[in-house]
C-alpha cells in the first residue's frame, strides 16, 4: 500500500470515516484497502454492485465483502450456484435497525455478532459446487481475525477500537442465484436517508 493510501486510512477516526474511504476505493479514489492484495481493486463480478455498495459505505455501512447472486458455470466448467450476499460493520442503531426491517421485508436472511458469537456464528453457506459448500457468510470473527481484515496498523488504533465495538452484520439472499433482491433492499434504505435530507433542507430553507 503506498504512503498516501496509508494516510488517508490513518486518518479514520470511526466508521464513518472508514465507510467513506471503503466507497473512495470501490471507486477508484484510493488505489488500496485494508485486508486485501495492494492495488487491486473490487472483483469483475461485483462491479455492477458498485453504486450501492457505495452509498450504503457513505451511509456507515461499512462492507469489507461481498458477491452477487449467481448459477451457471465456473472457471472449472462445473455447475456453481452463489447467493447474493454482503457483510461489514455497523455502529449506528437507527442504520442497523433500517437495515433489519429493510431485510425483513424482502425476506432476507440477517445475521449478526457482536463480541460474542450469535445464531450462524460458524456462517451461511453462499457458494457451492460439486455438492460441496465453498464459502460462507457471516461467521462470527473474534478480535484476532478483524486484526487480519482492518489493520490496525494501518487503520489506526482509535478506528480499530471502533472496528471491535461494531456489530459484524451480513445480509444473505436465501435463494440461490438471485442477484437483485439484497441489492434493492440496501438501495431502498439509502433512498429513505437520501429522502429525509431532501426534507430537512426544505425545512431549513424555510
Amino acid at each position: 500500500m503506498s504512503r498516501a493510501d496509508k494516510r488517508r486510512w490513518r486518518s479514520a477516526a470511526g466508521l464513518k470515516d472508514l465507510g467513506a474511504l471503503v466507497a473512495s476505493w470501490l471507486i477508484g479514489d484510493i488505489a488500496s484497502q485494508v485486508g486485501y492484495q495492494p492495488h487491486c481493486g473490487p472483483d469483475e463480478e461485483t462491479q455492477h454492485l458498485i453504486p450501492v455498495l457505495v452509498a450504503v459505505n457513505r451511509l456507515g455501512f461499512v462492507t469489507d465483502s461481498s458477491q452477487p447472486g449467481f448459477a451457471g458455470f465456473g472457471y472449472d466448467h462445473h455447475w456453481w450456484e452463489q447467493r447474493a450476499a454482503v457483510s461489514g460493520l455497523v455502529d449506528d442503531p437507527e442504520l442497523r435497525d433500517r437495515l433489519v426491517a429493510a431485510a425483513e421485508v424482502a425476506g432476507l436472511t440477517v445475521v449478526q455478532h457482536d463480541m460474542t458469537p450469535r445464531r450462524h456464528a460458524e456462517g451461511v453457506p453462499v457458494t457451492r459446487s460439486l455438492g460441496s459448500v465453498r464459502t460462507r457468510f457471516g461467521g462470527f470473527l473474534p478480535v484476532r481475525d478483524l486484526r487480519t481484515v482492518w489493520q490496525p496498523e494501518i487503520i489506526g488504533r482509535r478506528a480499530f477500537d471502533k472496528v471491535t465495538a461494531a456489530w459484524r452484520f451480513t445480509l444473505i439472499d436465501p435463494q440461490w442465484g438471485r442477484d437483485d433482491v439484497l441489492w434493492e433492499a440496501l438501495a431502498e434504505v439509502v433512498r429513505q436517508y437520501r429522502l429525509e435530507d431532501v426534507e430537512l433542507r426544505e425545512v431549513a430553507s424555510g
